[in-house]
This record gives C-alpha cells, structure tokens and sequence, in this order.
C-alpha cells in the first residue's frame, strides 16, 4: 500500500458512473467523462495534514474537483490521492 505524504489524502473512490449521452461531438476511442465532482472514502490521511488527522478522519467520505484527482498506477493497481485543501466538503453515507 502506498503511504501518502506531503498534505495528501489516499482516498478510494465511490463511483457515481455518469451515464453516457448521446452527443455530436466526435470524442477520441476509449474517452471516459467525468462529473465536475468526485467522491471518495479516506483510506490513509499523510502525517503532515492539518485539516485531517488519522484518528478521527479516517474513512470519512470527502468531496473535490474531479480535475484535482491523482491517480497513480504502481504495482498493477491505481491509487487515488487528493491534496487536503483540495477537499470542499465532508459527508456522511445513508447506508453507513
């Protein structure tokens, strides 16, 4: 598992699948879009954060820009991480 660092968040997305629509444009083979808005759960907060601590926020859900997602493949996986101040909001899942 990577550790995150430098005021990031590991974070695993919970995908809200944007249906695709029929459109005019011609887009390239293989694109994918993406909400304005991305979610995701913490899995691992980096030790210098000052808005998250790992006691307390740890699994919480979180809000940000989708362009502000790194996605980082290593090891056959991909691995999600938002900067802290990236993060517009909190919130609590119905299901949990």
């Amino acid at each position: 598992m990577i550790h995150p660092k430098n005021g990031n968040l590991l974070i695993q997305l919970v995908s809200d699948k944007v249906e695709d629509e029929p459109s005019e444009l011609l887009l390239p083979e293989g694109y994918q879009s993406r909400s304005e808005y991305e979610y995701g759960r913490i899995l691992s907060i980096a030790t210098d954060c000052t808005r998250f601590t790992d006691f307390v926020d740890q699994g919480r859900f979180v809000v940000f820009p989708s362009n502000m997602l790194i996605e980082i493949p290593l090891n056959g996986e991909t691995h999600c991480m938002v900067k802290e101040n990236y993060v517009i909001g909190t919130y609590q899942r119905e299901d949990d």
